[in-house]
């Protein structure tokens, strides 16, 4: 079938065509005049409507009678019940006949005779009673007298009542035309020269009659085409359909210029122009070619020296929404084949639902004959282009949760509610060519897929992110992506601290992880396993148990240094201890990456770290007196074994430790240190308590120990004996073998042997207890 049909025709004058190879259609049918004819019941007008019936034909017939009586050879044929309308030729002349309750004609119109071997356009058109028959557009019959025409049978070639011998059309016929309404003259000259599209209003039945091949066998084909929508398929009845003649043969009917039939519109890639193109984003470079028989339009505007006819282009196009085709007026759509550079083919994308335009162009190619003094319109083969609206970059995705400020931590079960945000309406709401698929971590939710919000659980999020990311595609294929992630923290990991030990703390006894430290002192701590310390900001921090507060310290060093103890400048600093602290404590806390976080921190254990105090201030427990010769056992009062106790006599260390055995008399204290710090026992001060028993000379009046006489001893204090602790003497005397002898006191008068007699004083402190015991021998002298 022809792909061209007309949009217009520029007639300045009307006449039968001659042969000629520049004219004429494709194909024709050629009727032999034996039954040939084409069939069409119902038909889709109205029974006694307006119509106009229209077509190209070629008389072959010989008869010479003109009487139409068995000589009435039919070109077409309208019939129902009661109701006849018929157009032929008797002998060359063009006749009409009609039947609506009565007999009219045939009536022979004005034409010369049609039997003259050229091409002929008659053109019937029936306007109420009112009915003319136009020849190449001259009016050749006018009648005022039709009636009530109840048609319900097209017929072409024969009456619509059946086989009539002599009454059927010899010849050839080409581009039948039935139309629903009376055309005017003007219409009829118009466009009687040129195809048409077939949906030109009123148009109710178009037939090329270029189907088949012509002089070809035919024999399969039943019906010719209706162009018109509906289609209206004519049925094939009496034809041969093989050979030159009952068949479809080449057609020289009186359409012009049919080397431009066959436009090919071709839209083809910028870069690769020939290579065909469907589908672009708005403002892409592309190339329109028009081509006929696979060779290149005439330049415009310029005279074909082969044809003498000159062409001019018209480039129309037709989006979705619009109705009426647009003619193209800028440049570079003023040639036959030509590129378009950027941002010329663009389509209205704001608003849009779609995302595209589908966009239809043709070309329409009017040429003019000079010599003829007309032109036609021929119509090129639609191109569908779909012009793909860009996605903006401006896109957003938003990402929450059902957890509180959308704080994540590793391992939480989470609810996401995700939404794509876009400037573009067709992506808000996906048009059909666009497609948007979506990832949570690179790995596709197909569940997901086209949608612009959404819930996606998640069991246990993971590190470090959870992100989403929407890939949009519009129809071209071309992509825009936008994501958002929302942090997850890892759950922080933590580990133990101590000492490095340096010898300056002191672990308490009872209480673990607690230390002294002598104040002025620094101490060292250290992690245990510094690896156990993990997924997150590791910090080493600081607390005063009086104020409750933790402070940071260091970052991620494995050792912390306390610095001397307690701080006591300058006054602004954190590190300053409150008035009346003694303990300082210690940890590390692992805080999570985020600010705030949904994971908790973690601490280690807490190291307490207290202020060595001055040992308490004790006694010496032991005697104060001695007697000579004996020791004291000293020792403190409140032993503490983890100080140290060093023992001092009248200024002198003498000893260390818990006692002290003591035999001198003087003062003892205690130096009582925990290390750093000492304090001293008040004096304890030892007395030996030295007894001297001294006894005297004989005293007057027998001072020379005469023979037979008594003598008088004494052992009295202070000139004799004496003791200096205290306390009365007791004084006990014995003589010789220890007999016991009268005891006065401290006095003794007693007879001496004549051989001398040995006297012991034996003198005890009746407060110590101490004594000293000594000896004299006394021998009488002879008398004088």
């Amino acid at each position: 079938m022809k792909k061209l049909r007309l949009l217009h025709l520029w007639l300045f004058w009307c006449a039968g065509w001659s042969l000629s190879p520049v004219v004429g259609q494709n194909n024709c049918l050629d009727f032999d005049g034996n039954g040939d004819h084409i069939d069409l019941t119902p038909i889709p007008i109205s029974a006694n409507s307006n119509f106009t019936v229209e077509m190209w034909f070629r008389s072959t017939a010989t008869s010479t009678s003109t009487n139409c009586s068995g000589n009435f050879k039919r070109l077409f044929a309208l019939g129902g019940a009661n109701s006849r309308f018929e157009v032929g030729e008797c002998g060359g002349n063009l006749s009409v006949y009609w039947y609506d309750g009565a007999s009219h004609g045939p009536f022979q119109t004005s034409a010369a005779t049609i039997r003259d071997a050229l091409w002929h356009c008659i053109s019937v058109t029936r306007n109420g009673p009112n009915m003319d028959i136009w020849l190449d557009c001259d009016l050749v019959y006018s009648t005022s007298q039709i009636g009530m025409l109840n048609s319900t049978r097209f017929r072409i070639g024969q009456w619509a009542g059946g086989l009539t011998g002599n009454d059927e059309w010899q010849g050839q016929i080409d581009e039948v035309k039935l139309w629903d309404f009376a055309k005017s003259a003007g219409a009829i000259c118009a466009d009687k020269n040129c195809l048409l599209l077939g949906d030109e209003p009123g148009l109710v039945v178009y037939w090329p009659l270029d189907d088949g091949t012509a002089n070809a066998d035919n024999s399969s084909m039943a019906f010719v085409t209706d162009l018109a929508a509906p289609e209206d398929n004519g049925t094939l009845a009496g034809f041969t359909r093989t050979g030159t003649t009952s068949n479809f043969v080449p057609s020289e009917a009186g359409i012009v210029y049919p080397n431009y039939q066959n436009l090919d519109l071709q839209i083809s890639d910028y870069f690769s122009p020939g290579t065909p193109i469907t589908e672009i984003c708005t403002g892409e470079p592309l190339h329109f070619c028009l081509m006929t028989n696979g060779q290149t339009v005439l330049l415009p505007n310029v005279m074909d020296p082969t044809t003498n006819v000159m062409a001019t282009i018209a480039w129309q196009f037709l989006d979705n929404s619009v109705t009426n085709w647009t003619t193209i007026l800028s440049d570079p759509f003023s040639d036959f084949c030509f590129p378009i550079g950027p941002s010329v083919v663009t389509a209205v994308c704001s608003p849009n639902a779609d995302g595209f335009v589908d966009r239809q162009y043709r070309a329409v190619v009017t040429v003019t004959d000079p010599t003829l003094g007309a032109s036609c319109d021929y119509v090129s083969e639609v191109q569908n282009l779909r012009i793909c609206c860009l996605i903006s970059p401006s896109a957003t995705v938003a990402v929450t949760t059902n957890l509180p400020d959308d704080l994540l931590c590793a391992g939480d079960m989470v609810d996401f509610t995700v939404e794509l945000h876009s400037p573009d309406e067709f992506v808000n709401t996906p048009g059909p060519a666009v497609t948007i698929d979506w990832t949570y971590n690179n790995i596709p939710i197909p569940t997901a897929a086209n949608q612009t919000n959404f819930i996606y659980p998640v069991a246990a999020v993971s590190e470090p992110e959870a992100c989403f990311e929407a890939t949009v595609k519009n129809c071209a294929g071309k992509l825009m992506t936008y994501k958002s992630c929302l942090t997850v923290d890892p759950v922080p990991m933590c580990g133990s601290i101590t000492e490095l030990p340096t010898g300056a703390l002191t672990p308490d006894p009872i209480v673990p992880d607690k230390y002294y430290i002598c104040p002025g002192n620094d101490a060292v701590l250290q992690k245990v396993d510094a690896a156990a310390f993990s997924n997150g900001v590791v910090s080493w921090q600081f607390m005063f148990p009086s104020v409750g507060d933790w402070i940071d310290l260091g970052t991620s060093n494995d050792i912390q240094n306390t610095n001397i103890l307690p701080c006591i400048k300058p006054p602004s600093s954190p590190y300053l201890w409150p008035a009346g602290e003694t303990c300082i404590k210690y940890r590390i806390a692992v805080k999570p990456y985020s600010d705030p976080s949904g994971c908790e921190p973690c601490y280690s254990n807490e190291l307490t770290i207290c202020l060595s105090t001055a040992p308490i201030a004790d006694v010496i427990v032991g005697d104060t007196e001695i007697c000579s010769g004996e020791t004291a056992l000293l020792t403190v009062g409140n032993f503490n074994a983890d100080y140290t106790y060093t023992w001092f006599w009248n200024g002198l260390q003498v000893g260390i430790g818990e006692f002290y055995t003591a035999s001198k008399t003087g003062c003892y204290l205690v130096e009582i240190s925990n290390g750093c710090q000492s304090t001293a026992t008040a004096k304890h001060c030892l007395t030996i308590c030295e007894t001297v028993a001294v006894i005297s000379c004989p005293l007057a009046p027998n001072d020379c120990a005469c023979e037979g006489q008594s003598i008088q001893l004494t052992g009295c204090s202070p000139n004799y004996s004496r003791d200096n602790c205290g306390g009365a003497l007791l004084y006990d005397w014995t003589w010789d073998s220890g007999t016991v002898l009268a005891v006065n006191g401290c006095n003794l008068e007693h007879l001496p042997a004549p051989t001398g007699t040995t006297y012991t004083l034996i003198v005890t402190n009746s407060l110590t207890g101490c004594s000293a015991t000594t000896s004299t021998f006394i021998k009488p002298c002879d008398k004088p």
